[in-house]
């Protein structure tokens, strides 16, 4: 019975490394080496299964690419740009928690609840340095 079991997970486990390779090679070719990393990234911390990481490269393709198409704002328009960044963080959040099971958000969760200790500590230690609330926002927006 043991074995069974040992044998079911090695097959899902090489199902699901075939296809985060495929995925993988897929990524390469579309959004380059940043969509990849962000990808293998979230299959290790959610140890996501086969369909969840072809569901978590469609997430990162679209946030890759929406901020692609803010990036002539960095210059121009710095609020803005960091205004529209964090609005394309929040919606891949939102996706990604729409994709993970109850398991997997609870890692998700703490993720949150880190990010918002080092924006608690950030806006703490830029408070001590004076800046105003809108230095504060906007540096809080690009924590990334």
């Amino acid at each position: 019975m043991l074995k069974t079991e040992i044998q079911k997970n090695m097959k899902k486990s090489i199902l699901i490394l075939a296809a985060f390779a495929l995925l993988g090679g897929l990524c390469a070719q579309s959004q380059g080496p940043a969509v990849q990393q962000a990808l293998s990234e979230a299959v290790n911390l959610y140890q996501l299964d086969s369909e969840q990481a072809a569901e978590m490269l469609k997430i990162q393709e679209r946030h890759f690419s929406n901020l692609e198409e803010i990036e002539s704002l960095r210059e121009s328009d710095r609020p803005l740009f960091l205004q529209k960044k964090n609005s394309i963080r929040e919606l891949t959040q939102a996706s990604t928690k729409r994709l993970l099971n109850e398991q997997q958000i609870s890692i998700f969760n703490q993720q949150l609840i880190e990010r918002r200790k080092r924006e608690a500590a950030l806006k703490e230690r830029l408070k001590m340095e004076g800046a105003s609330k809108e230095e504060i926002q906007y540096a809080i927006w690009d924590l990334d």
